[in-house]
Order: structure tokens, then C-alpha cells, then sequence
């Protein structure tokens, strides 16, 4: 492994964008456009959900090139080497950033959806319907709701059921 790639997790990313988040476990980005990403190749050492709504954002992936358009659903997943990174001026979406530790509890105990999100990771990219795209959204816009509600007992846990409803819901339009 070439030691020399800086890392992506949460904390790079808390520290250049304060929005929605669960300590160092979970950020919610409002706007993709606002994903600051270093320079040069980095190695993913989190996960990163993204919905592309409008624009484009196209990047190398372990020297594989894709492009998300609109209604594009993204997954980027912890170890891929990320380069070339280009959002269009006219991108909008929202993103998940997900530390690997806490993705990781959220599946104890679940390996059908661990499998699940494996198929998910196999197509880093995957169209969604209008009716998906607007599906997602909602979900994010729960999610946020729950994250910045401090004062629930059990905050953590609930956006973790949360996420997992989202696996659920992608894995089943790629069955």
C-alpha cells in the first residue's frame, strides 16, 4: 500500500465543511458542491454517499474514470484511490460521509445487508428514477432532522436504522 496518498475520513472533512454531524462518525454535506477534496490522488479511509441532482461530478477511481449526472446515486467506498476529482459549477446533491468504524457497528449483526452493500459497491454508480432520486432526499432531509437533534437519547443509533433503511432501499433497485 503506498503510504504516500493522504487519507480521506471524517475529520478532513469536518475540518473544511461544519455542517450536520454525529462527532467524527458522520457529516451530512447539504450541497456536493461544497465536497473539498484535496489535490492529487487520495485513498478513501471512509464511506461517501452521494446524490447528484443536477450537474455533473466525475472522478478516477482506482484508474477507472466515471461520471455522476443527475439522479445519480454514488458510493464511495473505503480504500478506493480517488483522482481527478471535478464538480461542475452547476452540481447539486447531497452527501453522506460515514467514518468506516461507525458503518461498520451499524452492520454488526446484519450480514445479509453487509452483503448487500457489497453488491452496492460493485456499481459505484447507479441511476435512480425521479421518484428514487426524490426518495433519497426525503431520507436526507430525516436524517438531518435526527443528526441535529442533540437532545434524542438515542441519536446515534436511530440515523444508524436510518442508514440502513437507505441500503435497503438502493439494494433493492439493483436486485
Amino acid at each position: 500500500m503506498d503510504t504516500n496518498i493522504p487519507t480521506l475520513n471524517v475529520d478532513h472533512f469536518l475540518d473544511l465543511y461544519y455542517g450536520s454531524h454525529i462527532n467524527k462518525e458522520l457529516l451530512l454535506i447539504d450541497n456536493i458542491k461544497d465536497l473539498a477534496v484535496p489535490e492529487g490522488p487520495v485513498r478513501m479511509q471512509c464511506l461517501g454517499i452521494l446524490l447528484v441532482q443536477k450537474g455533473t461530478v466525475s472522478y478516477m477511481s482506482n484508474t477507472q474514470h466515471f461520471t455522476a449526472k443527475r439522479n445519480n446515486f454514488v458510493v464511495l467506498s473505503r480504500g478506493q484511490i480517488i483522482d481527478e476529482l471535478n464538480i461542475s459549477d452547476d452540481c447539486e446533491g447531497e452527501a453522506l460521509i460515514v467514518s468506516y468504524d461507525y458503518f461498520r457497528d451499524m452492520l454488526t449483526g446484519f450480514r445479509e445487508l453487509a452483503l448487500l452493500f457489497i453488491n452496492i459497491t460493485l456499481r459505484p454508480i447507479l441511476q435512480l428514477t425521479s421518484t428514487q432520486a426524490s426518495e433519497f432526499s426525503m431520507y436526507y432531509k430525516q436524517l438531518k432532522t435526527k443528526v441535529d437533534d442533540e437532545t434524542h437519547h438515542f441519536r446515534k443509533e436511530m440515523v444508524g436504522s436510518m442508514i440502513k433503511t437507505i441500503i435497503y432501499d438502493i439494494s433493492n433497485i439493483i436486485s
